[in-house]
């Protein structure tokens, strides 16, 4: 009964389980044989019973000794998929419970190396927790929702696993921590995805999804570990930080038109838990009103018929003969053109403003939902009515 008690709590090697299975066909053959050929072939093992039990306690001690190493490796290993190598405390040689043979009636010895194992093993799952919950949190959406799930039980007080249990539970945070690599690489590659349909557009932004696309593929082929991952996402984060910010400047006098207070826009400490939430308060600072107003002065706005280009010069006269306005213009590209009959400014102050509605329903309810930075050579605004339809706004091209 102690044998039995005690056996299922230890990981047994296949000498072990060799040993304890003829021990308990002696066992039987002796106090219920068949037949004399079972008593017969009983008797070697008779003679040497005793002997065979202290074998069996010795191997069982060397079983115990075998997982603890084994445990180590597989510690090892979880810190090498983490990226650091001393993440989880690794027990030193002086912490391994070390017998000689075991004493079923003692399971004082047992219980520290469940101890041991079970402080590791909680170790582990919170480590292996934290590494989930932070790229969720990065990202914006768990990468893999029932991990958590898993890892509570590890964690609890409560919980106290055998020796065997607790050897299956590393065995299992082991594969955890590997697949969250993978795992973790299959997120940023949605994440990139997603990224062409993000509220605000830029050069940079294109830039960014490429950082995260490479990151992906390093991570779903085991290449970086989840350290490694965590340091190239900071890096594309800065790197998209600096592209952005020197876009921001270097259009910052289109952009003051547009935005209600512009020195709130710096993207300088940019990180990628307030990505979202940073690139919202520029959308949230765009003026609608100031975006209509500019449709109202591009309408208004005259450009070369030559060459599309901005008018740099004009020159307002009157033909008394022909009884029409003549306008004298000349384009940054020096073509020079006389416009017969325009509407003089005069005229034009007693035009109706333009009037801004969605482009599919009519609605006057319009704001400001997106802008596109001159990633294909425009500014553009992108308003949203009540039912969700999209209207777009070029305020320069």
């Amino acid at each position: 009964e102690e044998l039995t008690s005690y056996i299922k709590q230890v990981l047994m090697s296949k000498n072990t389980k060799k040993l304890l299975a003829e021990i308990e066909e002696t066992k039987q053959n002796t106090t219920e044989p068949n037949n004399l050929v079972d008593i017969i072939k009983s008797i070697p093992f008779i003679v040497d019973f005793t002997k065979n039990q202290v074998l069996l306690q010795k191997e069982l001690a060397a079983d115990l000794l075998d997982t603890q190493e084994k445990y180590i490796k597989k510690i090892k290993n979880i810190n090498k998929h983490l990226g650091k190598t001393e993440t989880i405390e690794v027990f030193t040689n002086e912490q391994i419970i070390k017998l000689d043979s075991v004493n079923l009636t003692d399971m004082e010895p047992l219980k520290k190396i469940e101890k041991l194992l079970k402080n590791s093993l909680s170790q582990a799952a919170k480590v292996i927790g934290d590494f989930e919950s932070q790229f969720s949190d990065t990202l914006g959406f768990n990468i893999n929702p029932q991990l958590e799930g898993k890892l509570t039980k590890y964690r609890r007080p409560s919980y106290t696993p055998t020796v065997k249990q607790a050897n299956k539970g590393m065995t299992e945070l082991e594969k955890y921590a590997k697949d969250l690599a993978k795992d973790t690489g299959i997120a940023i590659e949605q994440y990139s995805k997603d990224l062409k349909n993000f509220s605000v557009k830029s050069k940079a932004l294109k830039a960014f999804q490429k950082l995260l696309k490479s990151i992906a593929n390093d991570a779903k082929s085991e290449k970086i570990n989840l350290t490694d991952i965590t340091k190239r996402l900071e890096q594309a984060i800065t790197e998209y930080s600096i592209l952005f910010q020197a876009i921001i400047t270097e259009n910052a006098e289109d952009l003051n038109v547009i935005l209600t207070k512009p020195d709130n826009i710096d993207f300088s400490n940019l990180a990628l838990e307030s990505f979202n939430q940073k690139h919202g308060d520029l959308i949230n600072n765009i003026s609608f009103e100031s975006v209509i107003k500019q449709q109202e002065e591009k309408k208004k706005e005259l450009s070369c018929g030559k060459c599309g280009a901005k008018i740099v010069w004009k020159q307002e006269d009157y033909n008394d003969m022909l009884a029409v306005n003549v306008l004298k213009v000349r384009c940054e590209n020096n073509h020079e053109e006389t416009i017969i009959g325009f509407d003089s400014e005069d005229d034009e102050k007693d035009e109706e403003p333009i009037e801004v509605k969605c482009a599919k329903c009519g609605s006057e309810a319009l704001t400001p939902s997106a802008i596109d930075l001159f990633s294909k050579g425009k500014l553009i605004v992108t308003a949203t009515c009540p039912k969700k339809h999209h209207t777009e706004f070029t305020i320069k091209s």
